[in-house]
């Protein structure tokens, strides 16, 4: 991210006093022509970055230049600097605010806050970004986002797969989740949930909406959310294994851990000493995780599933018997 590097600058020049633009690409790891281009998006920011030429020259902040923040506190700034780790999209412009905000917050700290904001900087890092991380085309996100700004209401037309539909829509916030943007409007009488790098078209209307008083974004999308969890399939099944294949299990993603017993071991065996309640989302998702555990867990029900799992083993025997 573009604003940790900018932050980055900062504070080494606020320490180091002066530093030249090949000092600061071997630190940060990137180029000298990415370094002048992040010293012009510091000017642009409000910040007098100096270039000093010849030999013993380089990059540094004009003298005299910091004002002390009054009524923040040190905790208060690093909440902030934390905050600000967490990634935005990048196809919208509130994330290149959020760096010149933090940028101007940064330069304008007391000279004590600046060693503490360092630490937390080098130990602790947020990545908001999903392990999938596809990037959506949202050219009409800054409409639908000035949309719900005012109160406006707006008419999309929205690509649903097999057919594309329009609605006339009252915006009544966005959500990030991830890489990925959503739009939450009322249409019709109901609150509804958009894609937006779904939407082919958008403009507003003009007319205004009164927004309901009493609705709140986050605790909507968190009741949503859980819903849909919820109305996921389900499939249950009971599971003979070791502890360290519990832990690998709890790891293993979309299968939930639900109860633990302590058995008696299997003839033979001291490993196998762990029955367990586990969720999967189905039959399938079931199998393709137990097979690849090989003989390390056994299903102990339902029946179908150890059905399942011995018609998979004879079809692989067969496979590589010849």
């Amino acid at each position: 991210m573009r604003g940790d590097r900018l932050l980055s600058i900062l504070l080494m020049l606020q320490e180091s006093g002066m530093l030249t633009a090949k000092v600061l690409a071997e630190r940060l790891e990137v180029s000298e022509r990415t370094i002048h281009r992040d010293m012009v998006a510091l000017s642009s920011a409000g910040v007098p970055v100096a270039s000093d030429r010849g030999s013993s020259g380089g990059w540094r902040l004009m003298e005299g230049y910091r004002t002390d923040l009054t009524g923040l506190t040190r905790d208060e700034l690093q909440a902030l600097l934390l905050a600000a780790s967490v990634r935005l999209p990048s196809d919208t412009d509130l994330r290149h605010k959020l760096e010149s905000a933090l940028i101007k917050l940064v330069t304008a700290s007391p000279a004590e806050h600046l060693t503490d904001m360092k630490r937390v900087r080098e130990r602790l890092h947020i990545d908001g970004l999903s392990w999938n991380n596809s990037h959506d085309s949202t050219p009409w996100l800054p409409l639908i986002q000035e949309a719900a700004w005012n109160d406006q209401i707006i008419e999309i037309s929205y690509n649903k797969g097999d057919q594309v539909a329009k609605r006339t829509i009252e915006p009544l916030g966005i959500v990030a989740k991830g890489n990925i943007w959503y739009l939450i409007a009322n249409v019709e009488a109901d609150t509804r949930i958009y894609r937006v790098s779904r939407v082919i078209e958008a403009r507003v209307i003009g007319e205004p909406f009164n927004r309901p008083a009493d609705f709140d974004l986050a605790a909507w999308w968190q009741a949503s959310t859980r819903a849909f969890y919820e109305q996921l399939p389900r499939y249950h099944t009971r599971l003979r294994m070791g502890e360290d294949q519990l832990a690998k299990l709890r790891r293993t993603r979309y299968t939930h851990v639900q109860a633990v017993r302590d058995i008696e071991p299997s003839t033979g065996s001291t490993v196998n000493a762990i029955e367990a309640d586990v969720v999967f989302d189905s039959l399938e998702a079931a199998c393709e995780v137990l097979f690849a555990f090989t003989l390390d867990v056994e299903a102990l029900g339902p029946p179908e599933l150890r059905e399942a799992m011995l018609q998979r083993g004879m079809q692989l025997v067969e496979q590589y018997k010849h």
